[in-house]
């Protein structure tokens, strides 16, 4: 693939195969990860749509490329305009990224906002609640507030928050009757 025809393959990505060319191209070079990335943060909004799926799997691949620009993109997280399909392919991609400690409030805020939102998609939910899981190791005192606010959304969630959801009570919940 060619630097050149980057937007055009973008465009035309709607299979798996498509995406791993794309992920291919990436491969190990940060230069062409950066391009990626780019487009990702970008204000063109289909381009931003079709570069969050393989922008995943090269963080998958090397969570190290992502890295210089974990500020920019949870920054972007953060703000009133981002799109819901910037979100989900943010928080789908930070589940592989350790991230640095000045970073952690803003996320966790963010995941906090997203799961307790009547408007967020259930994907992007999900992955909140992932990130929150991680997010969990470092910080354990969230746990009893992700209960409460798990066991208080319950009944309006759709079955893929409630998937990851039951993970979590599973795991925290009888912590909390002790």
């Amino acid at each position: 693939m060619k630097l050149t025809n980057i937007h055009t393959t973008l465009l035309q990505i709607h299979t798996k195969q498509k995406m791993n060319d794309m992920v291919d191209w990436v491969g190990i070079s940060q230069k062409r990860f950066d391009i990626l990335f780019n487009l990702f943060i970008g204000n063109d909004k289909l381009l931003v749509q079709k570069s969050g799926w393989p922008l995943s799997y090269c963080v998958q691949k090397k969570p190290q490329f992502i890295q210089q620009h974990l500020p920019l993109l949870i920054n972007k997280l953060a703000t009133d305009t981002t799109t819901h399909t910037f979100k989900r392919d943010t928080l789908r991609l930070l589940q592989f990224v350790i991230m640095p400690i000045n970073l952690d409030g803003i996320l966790m805020h963010q995941c906090f906002n997203i799961i307790q939102s009547y408007t967020e998609k259930p994907a992007t939910k999900a992955f909140a609640l992932h990130n929150l899981i991680h997010l969990q190791k470092k910080y354990p005192g969230i746990e009893a507030e992700l209960v409460l606010i798990i066991q208080n959304r319950w009944s309006s969630e759709s079955p893929a928050f409630k998937s990851v959801a039951k993970k979590i009570l599973a795991k925290y919940a009888h912590k909390m009757y002790q």
